[in-house]
């Protein structure tokens, strides 16, 4: 790039989107929890009028997965959960610009912890914690609340687009001291950090495109991210699932499972797949207690299996294992 090139980019104006996350920024952080709550709930409501093309895409995920959430929740409809769940992402965006308020002792006033003993428990074997983390309630929150309560703590998150909003969402995210990890060229990071004996979270509950393991999600294939289930099997760490419930007065939970007993049978591709699908059957179970507060706008079945592409990763698999 030329020198005229380097300070034209240099000088570029900040783009719109992030102007406006800081100017909304800076008026939630002058609200009281209340007001912030009602402001973010208003939001929320806003854009499942406005951005018809999501709340499409949150109505056919939803009616997918009716069948088993009808079974604990039998009043339900598509349209409540979709709007509700448009509330709560008002409501998450807004607790998320508001991180910075929740210094010292203020962070245990909005987040309750639940089940910590068995995440503490794993950590004693020394062979790190991988945790598997949905887009459940206000995911965001787990970021300040195991920055804050752990001392060795890393998160794998994909970049965004903007690196102007990337800057300011990953410099909310490592306020409390959580490492940040890239997801490209994620795993020897991951690696190295669990022989540390790290808890690594892993946002793994979206669609993982070709590159995934193909498994039922609520009567259909879906990809699913191979990591977490991989990396418990390569490195014998314990891998347990961490979510985040909001609660009906906007405080939250943060639950740790017990750690999942991994079943294996000494073929890695089998067991990846067996052990995702069961941890697939975990998540469906979570979602259907709370299946307002799942980020049900994401294209979660957009990658449909390919046969010919299955079949070409699977020989490269054989050929690096010749290797």
């Amino acid at each position: 790039m030329t020198r005229k090139g380097q300070a034209f980019r240099a000088k570029r104006l900040p783009s719109f989107s992030y102007l406006l996350v800081r100017s909304l920024k800076s008026i939630v952080l002058k609200m009281s929890e209340a007001e912030a709550m009602a402001f973010g709930a208003r939001l929320g409501l806003l854009a499942y009028h406005i951005v018809r093309s999501r709340r499409k895409i949150a109505e056919r995920n939803v009616s997918r997965a009716m069948p088993l959430i009808k079974r604990r929740h039998p009043s339900s409809t598509v349209d409540s959960i979709v709007r509700k769940s448009f509330i709560n992402l008002g409501k998450t965006l807004v607790e998320f610009l508001r991180i910075p308020l929740l210094m010292g002792e203020r962070i245990y006033l909005k987040i309750r912890p639940s089940g910590m003993e068995h995440l503490y428990r794993s950590l004693e074997k020394g062979r790190g914690v991988i945790l598997f983390i949905p887009h459940m309630g206000n995911w965001e929150l787990l970021a300040p609340f195991y920055g804050a309560t752990l001392t060795r703590k890393a998160v794998v998150v994909f970049p965004l687009k903007n690196p102007e909003l990337d800057e300011l969402v990953e410099s909310h995210r490592g306020i409390f001291g959580l490492e940040i990890i890239p997801k490209r060229g994620a795993a020897r990071h991951v690696l190295r950090k669990l022989r540390e004996n790290y808890v690594v979270g892993l946002l793994a509950d979206q669609n993982a495109g070709r590159e995934g393991v193909f498994v039922e999600f609520f009567g259909q294939l879906a990809s699913c991210a191979r990591g977490p289930v991989a990396f418990a099997i390569k490195t014998g760490a314990a891998l347990h699932i961490s979510a985040d419930i909001r609660q009906p007065d906007d405080t939250h939970i943060i639950t740790v499972s017990e750690p999942i007993d991994l079943k294996l049978s000494g073929d890695m591709e089998k067991d990846v797949r067996a052990n995702t699908e069961r941890l697939m059957r975990m998540l469906e179970e979570l979602i259907c207690r709370y299946p307002d507060q799942w980020l049900w706008v994401h294209n979660r079945w957009k990658t449909k299996p390919d046969p010919k592409w299955i079949e070409r990763r699977k020989k490269r698999r054989e050929v690096s294992m010749d290797q």
